[in-house]
């Protein structure tokens, strides 16, 4: 997981990902642990994101919590679903990350 700092690897089992309500479209990533999300911006265009299962650690290397968490903006600005999707695909693709799955419809 390129996208994924590795002071901030997880030492447990990811917790059920649930997207928040701008989120139109979602794709899991390596080992379902780095999920790309496709989100409708308040202007009618599409972005996206990646966001991954990390550890929370403190200054002192302990974990203190797991949780889900954006690890990466896109930057991405694409008039159509399909379009937004695609350069999520690239992005993840440039950065070593297998997919686990077809998109699917956030819930």
């Amino acid at each position: 997981m390129t996208l994924v700092d590795p002071w901030l690897q997880p030492e447990l089992p990811p917790a059920r990902y649930v997207s928040d309500a701008s989120v139109m479209s979602c794709r899991r990533f390596s080992d379902g642990r780095v999920i790309a999300e496709v989100f409708r911006r308040d202007v009618g265009s599409f972005g996206g994101r990646f966001v991954a299962w990390i550890a929370r650690r403190d200054a002192g290397d302990m974990i203190r919590d797991h949780a889900w968490d954006v690890v990466r903006e896109t930057g991405i600005i694409a008039e159509s679903l399909g379009s937004a999707q695609a350069l999520a695909d690239l992005t993840a693709q440039e950065s070593g990350l297998l997919s686990s799955g077809p998109w699917m419809d956030a819930v």
